[in-house]
């Protein structure tokens, strides 16, 4: 969906030049945030207005699984060095006083 009209509330989608036909602009568009909530692994939650919902939006879940399946057979017969592991969020071997 490409909008120039976003931050506009009541603002018809569509009045945009690239999608000009309404029939392809049915439903609500929600601008959705996605955000860490204190560290506390929230990184998959949506926030929303408890008022929003009251008025009826998102009464409608499209759902899609899917399923994958890895082999591998070639990460665990390789020994692991200590060029291969990744140090996150520590400050090893620099010196970051500027």
């Amino acid at each position: 969906m490409i909008s120039d009209c976003l931050g506009k509330p009541g603002y018809p989608f569509g009045h945009n030049a690239v999608l000009p036909k309404p029939e392809l602009l049915n439903g609500q568009n929600a601008i959705v945030a996605v955000n860490v909530h204190l560290g506390y692994n929230q990184e998959d939650s949506l926030v929303m207005k408890r008022a929003s919902l009251g008025r009826g939006m998102f009464r409608s879940k499209h759902i899609r699984s899917y399923k994958v399946e890895v082999d591998n057979k070639e990460l665990t017969d390789k020994r692991r060095k200590s060029e291969d592991s990744i140090t996150f969020g520590e400050n090893t071997k620099q010196n970051w006083t500027g």
